[in-house]
């Protein structure tokens, strides 16, 4: 029975996922969706690269006629924990003309997914990482899977909507050498950069074995970065969901800061087949992960 008096309940993922707005000074440019995740002891905003930079990733062009560029993006956190409600805070997306994000490390803009710093603590906000996530649930093609965000800016006071969408390539291959796997979805505009989440009472288990729960088993996949586009309003329907391991590629190459070994990060990664000298490499390009042309030439590329 509904009580009044009685705050309402909502699902622990639904508190960790942000409407985004972005701006070019006090110029309302575009939305979007992310959400916090905690590294260490510091809470980062995730979304997408194209969220925050306005151009598209795989071309570099800009996504609005007007090639505006945001500079700050507006998220939404809770003005105490246990609060339904939500404020909006702004962060400022350069300081002295360089990107606060962090990039993937070797990709870059390739991978369409950047870790934005915050300054914020869990009084605030919720990490979705923050919560039990399961890691019991295999991602397998045909698997059900939820993208959290606001369609059209749709939502209900600030918190996402859940589209349904299915995976439709294999998990444990990737997409033209790049970490991504392709859903089956009719998402809209504005959920670009939301968590894509796997939820279900039963089903096949890491180790191929059958499960069942009393509570839902909640599976992080991914972070979503849209649709493929195409002329046909109603084409293929496909979107692209970037997979969780980037989040700890991007976040475990600037633990260092900037003081953090740009060779030693591409170590790390020696599996894409790219190799930089960190001689040639200067400190903002360590923390963006821009490559220039003269860095990447002097390192054979």
């Amino acid at each position: 029975m509904w009580d009044p008096n009685k705050p309402p309940t909502i699902a622990r993922q639904s508190a960790s996922v942000t409407r985004l707005r972005m701006f070019f000074n006090e110029t309302h440019l575009s939305d979007g969706t992310g959400f916090f995740w905690k590294y260490g002891d510091e809470i980062f905003v995730i979304t997408n690269w194209h969220n925050v930079t306005g151009r598209n990733p795989d071309t570099g062009k800009h996504l609005s006629s007007t090639a505006a560029e945001p500079n700050a993006v507006e998220v939404q956190i809770f003005s105490a924990k246990g609060k339904v409600f939500r404020c909006p805070r702004r962060i400022e997306l350069y300081v002295d003309d360089a990107p606060v994000w962090f990039e993937h490390p070797i990709l870059r803009e390739k991978v369409d997914v950047v870790a934005i710093p915050t300054g914020l603590s869990e009084d605030v906000i919720y990490p979705l990482n923050g919560f039990d996530l399961s890691n019991d649930l295999r991602a397998s093609v045909g698997l059900d899977v939820f993208v959290l965000g606001y369609p059209l800016s749709l939502g209900i006071m600030d918190l996402p909507l859940w589209k349904r969408a299915s995976i439709a390539s294999e998990p444990e291959l990737d997409v033209d050498g790049r970490p991504l796997i392709y859903v089956d979805t009719a998402t809209a505009k504005g959920m670009s950069g939301g968590p894509v989440l796997a939820r279900s009472l039963f089903g096949l288990d890491t180790q191929g074995g059958a499960f069942m729960n009393a509570t839902p088993a909640t599976t992080f996949i991914g972070v979503y970065s849209g649709r493929i586009t195409s002329e046909e309003p109603f084409a293929a329907q496909i979107g692209r969901v970037w997979k969780a391991r980037v989040l700890d590629q991007i976040l475990w190459s600037r633990r260092g800061g900037l003081s953090c070994s740009f060779a030693t990060t591409v170590n790390h990664f020696a599996g894409y087949g790219l190799y930089v000298s960190s001689d040639n490499v200067s400190a903002s390009e360590r923390r963006t992960g821009r490559v220039s042309p003269a860095a990447g030439a002097a390192a054979g590329r």
